[in-house]
């Protein structure tokens, strides 16, 4: 899921805005580096709630985003233009950090130590 949400993002950010590889390149790293401060986050959290809670939490979190990712998203939000690039890059962020989150601990509790 991830890589295909790097690649597709990629392209509509070449594609649809106009943006150089250089750009695209830098702001899909920066929408994966926004994600670190959540995982600081989790580790936190995780001491209060139960991995399946925040497994769920989180992917619901990651469904809901992928709303941003639609045009009529940004007609609803009445974005236009290169500010509807940075809902893209924002769902990314969101997205990005909570399957990764959500894989952890799920793989935490297929695989106990």
């Amino acid at each position: 899921i991830i890589s295909s949400l790097e690649a597709a993002t990629s392209m509509i950010l070449e594609t649809e805005f106009g943006w150089g590889s250089s750009k695209v390149g830098f702001f899909v790293f920066t929408s994966f580096l926004a994600g670190v401060p959540l995982v600081l986050l989790v580790m936190y959290v995780r001491r209060l709630f139960s991995d399946i809670h925040l497994a769920h939490k989180f992917t619901l979190a990651s469904c809901c985003a992928t709303l941003l990712l639609f045009p009529a998203a940004a007609k609803w939000l009445g974005v236009s233009g290169d500010h509807a690039a940075w809902l893209i890059l924002s769902a990314d962020c969101i997205i990005f950090s909570s399957e990764y989150i959500t894989a952890g601990l799920l793989d935490g509790l297929a695989h106990p130590l």
